[in-house]
């Protein structure tokens, strides 16, 4: 979890080149994985496997705190991925490695066929 919180925090999403070797040896995330600590909530805990939430606090080093509330967890049952962004995050993880041509084929492959443009 530590490593899943700092990598989004210092890019702002989670990509292949990520927890690719090189990037799970990245100074910056590293750093940020050892000054984060996480703590599992009863609350949260007794939703689960009904439901996945999470929430965040960060404490500065002047003490101020910020907090955020309590979430259901993107890709859950209570907050699904739509068709859109489940294609955009498989692009992204297998056009690195089989490339741009054949993630798009795949997701061709995969659609309904159009059946009023039949004649």
């Amino acid at each position: 979890m530590a490593f899943t919180v700092a990598v989004m925090a210092v890019h702002g999403s989670i990509a292949a080149e990520h927890i690719s070797e090189e990037g799970l040896r990245e100074p910056s995330v590293c750093e940020f994985v050892r000054r984060t600590h996480v703590i599992e909530g009863a609350r949260h805990e007794e939703r689960s496997p009904f439901g996945c939430w999470a929430d965040v606090t960060v404490t500065l080093k002047d003490r101020k705190r910020f907090e955020s509330a309590a979430t259901h967890v993107c890709g859950g049952p209570e907050h699904p991925f739509s068709e859109t962004e489940i294609y955009e995050k498989f692009k992204a993880y297998a056009a690195p490695v089989i490339g741009a041509v054949c993630a798009e084929g795949i997701q061709v492959v995969g659609q309904q066929p159009n059946c009023s443009m039949i004649t």
